[in-house]
């Protein structure tokens, strides 16, 4: 549904600014992500979140967290 495709395009923008070296606006992105996916179980999301999360912590970032 909608809230799935939003979920999605997020975490698509949040690799997107992580591979272009933004990491604190991927770590933002990544974090609405999060919030948009709340309680929603769709796989595709869940992986995509998981893999964000891989990407920042190597650049010591954690979505929602700033520097």
């Amino acid at each position: 549904g909608q809230a799935r495709d939003r979920a999605l395009c997020l975490t698509r923008f949040a690799a997107a600014c992580a591979a272009a070296g933004d990491h604190d606006r991927a770590a933002a992105a990544a974090a609405s992500a999060q919030a948009a996916a709340k309680g929603m179980s769709s796989g595709r999301v869940s992986a995509q979140l998981s893999r964000l999360e891989r990407e920042l912590s190597a650049w010591g970032r954690k979505p929602g967290a700033s520097r």
